[in-house]
């Protein structure tokens, strides 16, 4: 499965695809207006996917959000 998370903040897009088959993915960084935000992933299960997608809808309001998942 892969996972792949974008942010695209004051017009800059920083995005890491983030692929693992355990899950245990690295943490990526993202910077707006000078405030640095740190998210790290690990060993996140796949019934914790919906939990995730909450976490990203509340950081919409730091900026757009963009998510895919393929099998």
């Amino acid at each position: 499965m892969k996972l792949q998370i974008s942010f695209r903040v004051n017009r800059c897009l920083k995005a890491k695809q983030l692929c693992s088959n355990d899950f245990q993915w690295d943490h990526f960084f993202v910077v707006s207006s000078g405030i640095f935000i740190k998210i790290v992933f690990f060993s996140i299960q796949r019934l914790m996917i919906d939990t995730l997608l909450e976490e990203l809808r509340k950081l919409n309001s730091v900026g757009e959000w963009s998510m895919r998942r393929a099998l």
